[in-house]
Parts: C-alpha cells; structure tokens; sequence
C-alpha cells in the first residue's frame, strides 16, 4: 500500500512538473510588447496629454457662416435668368460663371452691394436692353466696369434718349430763367398788379420797330405775377 501511495504521489508531482500548452499561451499573452511596455510606464499626465491631443486632431473644423455663400447664389440664379432671357439653353453653364464673376465683383458694403445689384438686375431684366445683356454676355463691356456703371449709364438706349432730352430741357430752362432773372434789375418803380406790391425785378427789350420805345417786362417777387409795360 506504502508502496502504491509514493507511486502515485509520483505520478502528481510529475503531472504538475509536465509542460502544458495552455500554460505557454497564457505566459506568453501577459509578456508584453516594448510599445505597451512603453504606454505603460507612461505617467498618468502623459498619458493624459496624449489623450487630448488625439481629441483635438479627430475635433471637426468649425464651418463658416453660410449667409453669404446663400446670398451670393440666390444673385447668381437671379441674374443667370436675366441674361439667358434671348440666349439658348446650351449657354447656361456659361451664363451662370459670368454672372457668380459679376456678383462677386460688385464692390461695396453689404448694405451698398445690394442697392447696386438692384439696379444692375432692374436694368438687365428690360426686354428692351437687349444690347447691354448682349454687351455683358459677349465680353465687350468687361465686368469690372458694368459693376461700377450708374443707373443711367445702365439704361436701354431708348430710354436713356429720353431722359438725356428731358434732363436738357430742365436745364435749358433753369438756366435761362436764372440769367433772365439774375440780369434783371430790382426796384419799387413798378406796382404789382396783382398783389400791389413794389418790389419788382424788370428788363427791357426791343420788341417794336427801331423808333418805338423799348418794351419793359416785369416781374413781381412777391406774387410771381408777370406783366409788360409799353
């Protein structure tokens, strides 16, 4: 019996000295690597430093405020069909550069820029300013100049004549008004008919024949009443 005790006694000491591969997958998962032993030693403050630059790098970048890009391509759409009114369609794509070139040439505060844009559009939107959205479109008048052109300069042709005439005759009339006035001499002499009042200006010109005294025509500055005197 003796005997069979220390022969199994034995046999566990030398199952527990026999090698086992379990053992040796184990051992080897906890030796580590020269990087982990690296991250390990790391103090809890590098480790930490570590970790907020990996968060910093990853952050997303803050977008910019998107009005303007929105503004600036709702002008874009807005003039591309001004200008594509008497165009063909395969010229669109072409158009619609042309006119982001000349949205973001106009110069100006925000507040600026958008009365010229006004303008710009009103003037390019005229059925009857085909040659100026022809001008634009061609190459012939650069953008550079149509963004600083004024509202007249902007005008169909026909419209600008009119006004050029009308501007004319204003200032025809203003001008020879003022000389008639600034030539003519004050005084009490003459009494307002109409108002009765003495304060008068008067001139004189030779409407009759040569031997005929000259003709006074007077002008109240009380009233504005005009009147000749022969």
């Amino acid at each position: 019996m003796e005997a069979e005790y220390a022969a199994s006694n034995k046999g566990v000491k030398r199952l527990r000295h026999e090698p086992n591969v379990g053992d040796s997958t184990i051992n080897s998962s906890k030796s580590s690597t020269p990087i982990e032993s690296e991250r390990t030693s790391q103090t809890p403050l590098a480790a930490a430093s570590a970790s907020v630059a990996a968060v910093t790098v990853d952050m997303p970048q803050a977008t910019p405020r998107s009005g303007v890009d929105t503004r600036t391509a709702k002008w874009q759409s807005m003039l591309t069909a001004a200008l594509m009114q008497d165009r063909a369609k395969e010229e669109e794509k072409r158009v619609s550069d042309l006119a982001l070139r000349v949205v973001t040439a106009i110069p100006g505060s925000r507040a600026v820029s958008a009365d010229t844009f006004r303008v710009l559009l009103v003037n390019i939107r005229d059925t009857k300013n085909e040659e100026l959205r022809s001008d634009i479109i061609e190459g012939r008048l650069p953008v550079e100049v149509l963004v600083r052109m004024n509202e007249r300069e902007l005008l169909n042709p026909e419209e600008r004549k009119n006004q050029e005439a009308a501007f004319l005759e204003r200032s025809k009339d203003t001008d020879l008004t003022e000389i008639r006035r600034a030539m003519a001499t004050k005084s009490t002499l003459f009494q307002c008919p109409s108002c009765k009042a003495r304060d008068c200006s008067w001139t004189q010109k030779q409407t009759r024949s040569a031997d005929e005294p000259m003709t006074v025509f007077c002008h109240c500055n009380v009233c504005d009443t005009k009147w000749t005197r022969r």
